[in-house]
This record gives structure tokens, C-alpha cells and sequence, in this order.
């Protein structure tokens, strides 16, 4: 069972959204005034939309502002062709938060179009904070003509369960958010073709967008990291391979059931038989390194690392890791994606009780 089965209820919705691309990002090939593109988001039908998940589901799209369009869009990437769901049961997070990654939209990859992330419990309860503002009355916003009320947290407590990454190739655009307990969300969107996806996270400090319920500055900083560890986890995907788990014997068992009743129009009626194709088509799949990949490693005796400014010896600490690109090949012409892990310096000095014989740190797959 999956966190992200909470939003099972607007699969149908979902589905329709993703089929009809009700939301699509647009890069604008005009420059702008300060001479740069940007992205565009095209609503298109997304009024009628709105009106059908408020008399089906008795909700109402919150389309008041940017970010709320950039959740839907990422829900609806992700179920359309089935989310890929990777668990990080044993990840060290430490080293998926401290990696930066200094890469340009145009050398970021993951293995599939939109990948959902799903944090373990006790990495989200590690990263919950009490939202400052519950209980605050609700806002009220106007779009399309129409008054729309945006939901206040249902509970203070944020805990971070699932994230999602969708990056869209052709228009070199990246769309991050991230699903709290709470039915929170919180969406970035990564643009600029110049910037690296680290310089353009830090942006989002003193960041939201209009009309979005204002974040703390504990929840900025927590946010940022979240993305961090999101964007890694489909590196390390993309670098390292990716393999499919192998389904439960209940999901197995229902795979099988709906193959059946697709395959039957006749048998079951054709509306059962479209459905029934829609919700395998939608079935999760859940994915796992294909390999051990490698994080950090203890640096040795004579790598020891003194303070650039005073030349003294420093303590021993973890060096944060970082994703950059390395021009290469005839004349330098080509790029390449290069992964500097972390690096544990001056071990040494911890003392000779200090075990020194572990000389790197790994994620080790089923």
C-alpha cells in the first residue's frame, strides 16, 4: 500500500486530466523584459474541469493560484500512465539532503517523465514541524470570475509523505511537490534554462506564489531540502539504473482480475471494460535501484583538509557532495553528468578507538 492511495478517490478525474492535458506548461519563446523565456501555463478547459470534480467529488479545485495548478498537474502526470514509486526503506537521508546539485535543467534526467517518492515514517516524522498558522481562517480567492475558498491544514502537524518529480524534456521545465499528512502541498517550479536547480531552489526563499497560503521559514528551509532529496533520488535512478520490485500477490491477484474484465467487453460491458483498462493502466509499479550505488566515502590519512583562509588543521566532518557537469570530448564540445560524492575528512583525528576500517558509505538494493 502506497501514501499516495489517499488521492485514489480522484483517480478518475485525475485520469481525465491527464488525458485531455487540461494543464499544460508552455515555454514562452518571446523573451521577457529582462531578456529571459519563461513558462506559460495553459489552463485550457480547466474552468469545466473544475466544475466536474466539484459535482462529482462535492470539492472544488483550489485554481486561485500558481502552485495549485502545479499540484494537479504533477497528480495527474503521475497517475496517468501508472505512478512510479520509488521506496527508500534504509536510505541514509543525510547524504540526499547534503549533495547539491549544481546541474542546469538541460543535464538533469530521471529514468521516467514523473517519478513519486515515498518518504519513509520515521524520516517524516524526523522532518515534522507544527504549522504555525492552523487555525487560521480560511482564504478566500477569486478566479475565472468565481469565488474559490482555499482549505486550511487539517491537522498542525506536517509530515512529509510524498514527493513528486515531473520534468518535462521538451520544454526543459521541472515541477516538484511535495504531499504532506496534513493535505498540504507544496509546489516549485523549476524554469530558468541559465540557473543551476540549487541556485533556483534557493530562489524560493522570500518565494510564494500569489495567492498560496503563506509557509514559515522553517517550512521554507524544510521544503528546500525535501526537494533535494526528491531530485537526487531520481539521479541516483538515472545514474545508477533502475529495476522494477516484483508486485504483491495481491496486486498480482488484481492485475490479473482487471486484464480479465479489459479483455471481456462483451462479458462485462463495455464501460466496465474501459474502466477496468483506465485502473491498470493506473496500477503502481514500485521501483529500486539496480545496484549498489555508492554516497560518501572516509577520506585517507593523507587527504587531510585544513581551513582555506587560516591554514588550520579543521575537524573531523562530512563534506557535502555535489552533481556538476564536465565538458568533454573533441574541443570540449560535450557534456557530461559527473556525481562528486561526500567525503568524511580528517577521520584520523576522531581518536584511536575510532573505527576507520569502513571506507565508504552505500545503499545496498533487496
Amino acid at each position: 500500500m502506497s501514501k499516495l492511495d489517499k488521492y485514489n478517490k480522484f483517480k478518475e478525474f485525475i485520469y481525465d486530466v491527464g488525458r485531455v492535458k487540461g494543464i499544460r506548461l508552455i515555454r514562452h519563446d518571446n523573451p521577457n523584459d529582462e531578456g529571459e523565456g519563461g513558462i506559460i501555463i495553459d489552463y485550457n478547459n480547466i474552468a469545466t474541469l473544475d466544475l466536474r470534480l466539484m459535482t462529482e467529488f462535492g470539492l472544488r479545485l483550489q485554481v486561485g493560484g500558481k502552485s495549485q495548478i502545479l499540484q494537479l498537474h504533477a497528480l495527474s502526470q503521475a497517475y496517468y500512465n501508472g505512478p512510479k514509486i520509488l521506496k527508500l526503506d534504509g536510505m541514509d537521508f543525510a547524504f540526499l539532503e547534503n549533495t547539491d546539485i549544481n546541474l542546469c535543467l538541460s543535464d538533469y534526467s530521471q529514468p521516467f517523465p514523473t517519478m513519486v517518492i515515498e518518504f519513509p515514517d520515521q524520516y517524516s516524522r524526523e522532518k515534522m514541524i507544527i504549522d504555525p498558522s492552523w487555525g487560521s481562517q480560511h482564504k478566500t480567492v477569486e478566479f475565472l470570475g468565481e469565488e474559490y475558498t482555499m482549505k486550511g491544514a487539517t491537522s498542525p502537524e506536517l509530515m512529509p509523505e510524498v514527493g513528486i518529480v515531473h520534468f518535462n524534456k521538451e520544454t526543459q521545465c521541472l515541477v516538484i511537490a511535495i504531499f504532506f499528512s496534513n493535505e498540504t502541498v507544496y509546489s516549485y517550479l523549476a524554469e530558468m534554462l541559465d540557473e543551476t536547480i540549487e541556485v533556483q531552489m534557493g530562489k524560493s526563499r522570500g518565494h510564494t506564489y500569489k495567492k498560496s497560503l503563506e509557509i514559515s521559514e522553517e517550512e521554507v528551509e524544510r521544503n528546500i531540502v525535501l526537494m533535494r532529496v526528491c531530485l537526487n533520488a531520481c539521479l541516483f535512478l538515472d545514474q545508477y539504473g533502475v529495476k522494477a520490485r516484483a508486485p504483491t500477490p495481491a496486486d498480482t491477484g488484481k492485475i490479473e482480475r482487471l486484464r480479465r474484465q479489459a479483455n471481456s467487453p462483451s462479458k462485462v460491458g463495455k464501460a466496465n471494460a474501459d474502466r477496468a483498462a483506465r485502473d491498470l493502466r493506473m496500477m503502481p509499479t514500485y521501483y529500486d535501484f539496480a545496484q549498489k550505488i555508492k554516497l560518501g566515502r572516509v577520506a585517507a590519512a593523507h587527504e587531510s583538509v585544513t581551513g582555506m583562509e587560516t591554514g588550520r588543521r579543521v575537524r573531523p566532518h562530512w563534506r557535502r557532495g555535489h552533481w556538476r557537469t564536465q565538458r568533454h570530448g573533441p574541443g570540449l564540445t560535450l557534456r557530461k553528468r559527473i556525481h562528486v560524492e561526500a567525503v568524511f575528512v580528517n577521520a584520523a583525528e576522531l581518536g584511536p578507538e575510532a573505527d576507520l576500517s569502513k571506507t565508504e558509505v552505500t545503499y545496498h538494493v533487496d
